[in-house]
């Protein structure tokens, strides 16, 4: 960490589409201190960029709130390119941080007349995972093109999950399964492609009932029930997932076909399988009862007055949105 734990760092922007840019961004921040986030506001966006966000300033605060290296987050009071001035003279941060494709002179100088320390840092993205930008993404998905995996996440050969041995040497084992439980261990499973707020209230809820563990559908699986890649490669789905503050650890899952999750259910030995209405199946609740797991039917509920999301929907409707 650089300077004092304690040091405010500030940093502003739309964040819309939530991607593993903006976590890498605020990871690279919190680095600094506790990151505060100004979100624009959803008439500034209308104003400067003579469109809606595609997601409104409440849910893209909420996913902001979110994510575990934001400390605090709040919609922008100001208006304009400048609109965060507003806030830093609420704020008062010791720090602002922006990468290289937000650097402005203006940003500069209005902390130099505050005496807030003007960070710049290199855009880098997490290892292993590409360069994203919501324009990049939104005009992807509007191309009916999928968005662009390294060459080390294409055609992947499926995990051998016959051959998986629980009491071998050789396997990664969770971290909630070694360590001793003062709490329940909560398992949950799925693809998690285009995190969205569903998402996270989901995450919430499970977490609710014990420490949360997300099983994450492996790319050829999704491609062999799917017919079609992922979206976003199973390294990117997994650490956006764990950057989510619900989750106590997220992994690829090691399995294959419809139940992929049994894998690694038989090596994390969860207390509990969460899963909402939508995700309900005979097969599931047989699986846990072979294993005498709790098995939980949760709500599909969003969180407070958010609306009801899928991925499914929102790329449909990412296809006709204005960029």
């Amino acid at each position: 960490m650089d300077g004092d734990d304690d040091d405010v760092v500030f940093v502003s922007g739309c964040f819309d589409l939530l991607h593993s840019g903006h976590v890498a961004f605020f990871k690279q921040a919190s680095e600094h201190g506790k990151v505060h986030v100004s979100l624009g506001s959803d008439a500034n966006i209308r104003e400067l960029k003579n469109h809606d966000p595609m997601f409104d300033e409440n849910e893209r605060l909420y996913m902001a709130k979110g994510v575990e290296y934001v400390h605090s987050a709040a919609i922008c009071a100001g208006m304009g390119y400048l609109d965060f001035e507003a806030d830093l003279d609420i704020i008062k941060p010791q720090k602002f941080f922006v990468n290289q494709d937000g650097h402005r002179k203006e940003k500069e100088i209005a902390c130099e007349k505050r005496n807030i320390e003007y960070i710049v840092a290199e855009r880098i993205p997490e290892e292993g995972m590409e360069v994203r930008s919501s324009t990049a993404i939104k005009a992807s998905l509007k191309n009916k093109d999928k968005v662009t995996q390294t060459e080390s996440t294409q055609s992947p050969k499926p995990p051998d999950s016959n051959s998986i041995e629980t009491d071998s040497a050789d396997i990664d084992i969770p971290r909630l399964a070694k360590q001793p439980r003062e709490r329940p261990v909560v398992m949950v499973s799925g693809c998690y492609d285009l995190l969205h707020s569903g998402h996270v209230a989901f995450f919430k809820e499970a977490s609710k009932l014990g420490d949360l563990y997300v099983s994450l559908g492996n790319d050829a699986n999704i491609e062999q029930l799917k017919h079609h890649k992922s979206m976003f490669p199973e390294n990117e789905r997994c650490f956006m997932v764990q950057s989510i503050r619900y989750v106590a650890e997220a992994r690829v899952c090691r399995g294959m076909g419809m139940l992929d999750f049994e894998a690694d259910m038989d090596i994390l030995k969860p207390d509990i399988f969460f899963v909402n209405e939508d995700g309900h199946r005979d097969s599931k609740k047989e699986a846990c009862a072979k294993r005498n797991i709790r098995y939980i039917v949760g709500a599909r509920v969003p969180d407070g007055e958010l609306p009801t999301r899928s991925s499914t929907a929102i790329k449909a409707l990412l296809c006709n949105k204005k960029l």
